[in-house]
């Protein structure tokens, strides 16, 4: 799975990125910053896995595509250790 990190989930570009996938029949997941700051979404990284609205991708995701990802000030972390994998 490709694992799509974005800021806005409508921007133009994103769009159109989205339409390429849906045109290589793709297996993909969006994730949004907007929609953590929004509430729409949760992410939960603890041990090695990786939860996404409480369900697990840590096996699924081969391809982190970082196109854009949301505002630092907007986003708060607890520590920066939750967030690396050992």
């Amino acid at each position: 799975m490709i694992l799509l990190l974005t800021t806005e989930a409508g921007d133009y570009s994103h769009i159109e990125l989205v339409n390429w996938l849906e045109y290589y029949k793709a297996d993909y997941c969006v994730l949004a910053g907007e929609s953590f700051i929004v509430g729409r979404s949760s992410l939960s990284i603890s041990d090695n896995v990786i939860k996404i609205n409480g369900r697990e991708i840590t096996d699924e995701v081969n391809v982190v595509y970082y196109r854009r990802w949301a505002y630092p000030s907007n986003i708060q972390l607890v520590s920066i250790n939750d967030l690396l994998c050992r």
